[in-house]
């Protein structure tokens, strides 16, 4: 619990910057690009979060590479992240800073698990369904659950709406004992 605290911290910070500047989107696009460059390349990723090479070192491989590619909100927010020791933790803060930024645009983003993977149409109906529930604008993962025979499972905005087949099995077996 402690670590979403510290995740949520810096991506607060980095989201009031980002505001600041104007360029909340922007800094969330720079921000999965980063990403993207650590899954593609895990020596460079695991390089910023080796202990034993110097600060200032990493800081200086991060100008040369990203300086000019990303905004500088972001640099000084990865070269703060180097300082403190905390890049292993940027995916984390990456996805509370879209969390942030997805209530910041009225957007309450959740997954539906189904047995088989939906069409977009299907979640497209599902997330206006599951939109008008809790009044709000509703963005939907889909997520393959096998265990649920059928039907679906919708978690949104800390709430679960539970249509599975699965489900509806239990409660018959919980009233027929």
């Amino acid at each position: 619990m402690e670590q979403l605290s510290v995740d949520m911290t810096y991506a607060t910070a980095l989201f009031e910057a980002a505001g600041d500047a104007g360029i909340q989107e922007q800094i969330s696009e720079e921000a999965h690009g980063i990403l993207d460059v650590f899954q593609e390349e895990p020596d460079f990723h695991r390089f910023f979060c080796t202990p034993g090479i110097p600060a200032d070192e990493k800081k200086e491989v991060l100008t040369n590479v990203l300086a000019g590619k990303i905004s500088s909100e972001l640099l000084n927010f990865m070269c703060i992240l180097v300082d403190k020791g905390r890049v292993r933790h940027f995916e984390r803060m990456v996805r509370a800073y879209d969390t942030l930024l997805d209530q910041a645009n009225g957007i309450a983003s959740g997954e539906v698990f189904s047995a088989a993977p939906l069409s977009d149409d299907q979640i497209r109906r599902l997330e206006e369904q599951t939109g008008k529930l809790i009044g709000e604008n509703v963005q939907l993962e889909n997520h393959v659950d096998r265990s649920l025979i059928g039907g679906v499972r919708v978690q949104v905005a800390g709430k679960i709406f539970d249509a599975s087949l699965k489900r509806k099995l239990e409660d018959m077996r919980s009233r027929m004992q």
